[in-house]
């Protein structure tokens, strides 16, 4: 997506109408801790989102999609 409907910052609500992606099984590996969380590409932002809250968990820029 190009502009979220939600705040690019951890903490956000992330409403139940944006799709969102399971996270790759090596992401943990490189990212502990977000393991069976979620994700969206945001313009050249990828938002982890926690799957039980829907809450933005991380921000990471600089991803080009």
């Amino acid at each position: 997506m190009e502009r979220p409907n939600f705040e690019l910052m951890i903490g956000a609500a992330v409403a139940k109408q944006t799709p969102l992606a399971d996270l790759p099984p090596e992401v943990p590996k490189v990212l502990s801790g977000f393991s069976g969380d979620k994700y969206v590409i945001a313009g050249d932002e990828l938002v982890i989102v926690d799957q039980h809250s829907r809450r933005v968990a991380a921000v990471i820029g600089g991803i080009k999609s």
